[in-house]
């Protein structure tokens, strides 16, 4: 065999072992590539339907929104989030600000009358207050009087929440952008959701019978206020009481933190998911609000004693230099008669101390 033969043969078979390599790392990083797709698929399906599919509370599966997965609920609050920081800024942009004074009062009053509604049948359902010692996860099947109403209020509970970002959208159409807050935008997505995930895994639990007890009362009080304010500039002097609203909510947090511990140490059959929200939420709220709080009425406070603390020593300082000059202008009067034995030095010294 020539040996152009023999370089011929060896070149085809290293291109072919070449080919068979470069076509199984191929196949290889296909398979990779379909399987990490179906594993993406896979969890998608199971974070957005499977999980909630599974674990689900089948009393409340036939009503709206509750029927699959959190995705309804979440294109609802992009479309809201998108609507007040993006298209509602950009529609009232060259337009005057709507005074909506009506409208807030009406809205205002009759969240007043629905947070006081669902305060007292958080009330009726404390069955006073023993139920926030039962830490055993009830039970998805039960189908007693009692928890077929607390499913009912907590439904309606759930839906008013959407009716809270109005909140929002009476800021825009208003161009009070500056209220449109990180804080004030968290609280109005986080809570709609934390309801929704209620209603979707188990209404009937004592956690956030706590939660919708003193939200509802929280809520009635500051509806009431925001009412009241709705009345112009005449009625403003009557809300001092404003900063205590604030107050009233970090107290809530309070509560919620104790309550989330004890639920964490004492609970019985809670998923993982319920002891999570617990844990983290409750203390992220209650920092957001005491920063807000500080930020609002404490900062604002001590730049105002600072401001008095300024202009009273530039008055004590005014008052001092006054009396010094009156002094200065008696001196060069007195030094100016005739009758004084004074030269013109002494004249020019007085009346150089009086000008300065």
């Amino acid at each position: 065999m020539s040996s152009n033969t023999f370089v011929s043969i060896a070149s085809e078979t290293i291109a072919s072992e070449l080919d068979m390599e470069f076509i199984h790392n191929i196949d290889n990083n296909v398979t990779n590539s379909v399987w990490m797709d179906s594993q993406s698929s896979n969890l998608w399906h199971y974070v957005f339907h499977e999980y909630w599919h599974n674990e689900g509370c089948p009393q409340a599966e036939h009503l709206p929104l509750m029927g699959g997965g959190p995705l309804p609920v979440l294109v609802i609050m992009s479309a809201y989030l998108l609507f007040v920081t993006r298209i509602g800024p950009w529609i009232m942009a060259k337009r005057p600000a709507l005074e909506l004074r009506t409208p807030m009062l009406v809205y205002n009053t009759t969240m007043v009358i629905v947070n006081a509604y669902f305060f007292a049948k958080f009330i009726s359902f404390a069955d006073y207050g023993r139920v926030f010692t039962r830490f055993q996860f009830p039970s998805p099947y039960d189908r007693s009087p009692a928890s077929v109403a607390i499913i009912a209020t907590t439904n309606l509970y759930f839906w008013s929440k959407f009716v809270d970002l109005m909140d929002t959208v009476f800021f825009v159409l208003r161009k009070r952008q500056r209220q449109v807050s990180g804080l004030h935008l968290y609280h109005h997505t986080v809570v709609p959701l934390l309801a929704w995930m209620t209603m979707k895994l188990m209404p009937t639990v004592p956690a956030f019978q706590i939660f919708g007890l003193l939200n509802s009362f929280v809520h009635t009080v500051m509806y009431a206020y925001y009412a009241l304010s709705a009345f112009g500039p005449a009625i403003q002097p009557y809300l001092w009481w404003k900063r205590y609203i604030t107050m009233i909510q970090i107290i809530q947090f309070v509560v919620f933190i104790t309550y989330s511990m004890a639920l964490t140490v004492y609970q019985t059959g809670y998923p993982t998911i319920w002891l999570w929200v617990g844990i983290v939420q409750s203390p992220l709220f209650f920092y957001m609000f005491t920063n807000f709080y500080i930020k609002s009425y404490l900062k604002s406070k001590l730049k105002s004693i600072k401001q008095n603390d300024i202009v009273y020593r530039n008055c004590h300082s005014f008052n001092i230099r006054a009396q010094e000059s009156a002094r200065n202008i008696q001196a060069l009067k007195k030094a100016m008669k005739p009758n004084n034995s004074t030269n013109i030095m002494n004249i020019f010294w007085h009346l150089l101390r009086a000008i300065i």
